[in-house]
């Protein structure tokens, strides 16, 4: 609102709220007359009842209550910004505090992968790995898919991209290869995930709180 917008609807209001105050006043006047008719002059009862009387009043009034106007309009337009600016800040604090929440979530996946990728095992501790992994694979992907939406857990099961033998490992076999290219790609896609949180669509709600 421009300066002069603001004056003129800061006038608007004074007079506005002068002409009731006016009217009141001016009528109370009226019914003193009446009630004191008896002891008034015809020219004190000319002046009472004349509309320069009603003038000079809401004039006064009108220029009583300006200053009250301009702070009242001043107020009301003070009490919104500040209610747009919590409003504001409440929502960039719930889609950060979200935003940590998430990314705490996907680092302690990326650990629990991580830890698998480098375990050493032999062919006996294979079978309890393998349910380890696969309990791990399902638990990550339910957990995205219901707090990050379906991009996300596309993103997180995207194998795409080179594979490694993993020899060095020592695997323990062929079905242990390919477990651990998965969790090389699932970590490789937690990192992205937690960097990128344009991946999370689900935006938190601000509950109306601001007053």
């Amino acid at each position: 609102m421009g300066i002069w917008d603001f004056y003129f609807a800061a006038l608007v209001r004074a007079f506005v709220e002068s002409v009731s105050l006016a009217q009141t006043i001016v009528f109370l006047m009226v019914a003193a007359v009446g009630f004191f008719g008896s002891r008034l002059s015809d020219a004190a009862h000319t002046k009472v009842t004349s509309g320069r009387v009603a003038l000079i009043v809401l004039v006064a009034l009108l220029c009583a209550r300006f200053p009250f106007a301009v702070y009242g309009l001043w107020d009301d337009e003070h009490t919104k910004r500040l209610h747009a600016e919590c409003l504001l800040n409440r929502a960039h604090d719930a889609r950060q505090q979200r935003q940590e929440l998430v990314s705490q979530k996907l680092q302690s996946f990326y650990v629990k992968v991580e830890e698998l990728l480098h375990r050493r095992i032999t062919a006996t501790d294979w079978p309890g790995w393998a349910r380890e992994e696969a309990n791990l694979a399902a638990e990550m992907r339910e957990w995205v898919k219901s707090n990050m939406g379906d991009g996300a857990a596309a993103k997180l099961q995207d194998m795409e991209g080179g594979s490694y033998d993993f020899a060095p490992m020592n695997p323990v076999s062929g079905e242990h290869v390919g477990a651990l290219n998965w969790l090389n790609k699932t970590a490789n896609n937690l990192a992205v995930l937690q960097k990128e949180p344009q991946w999370d669509t689900f935006k938190p709600s601000t509950p109306p709180e601001c007053s």
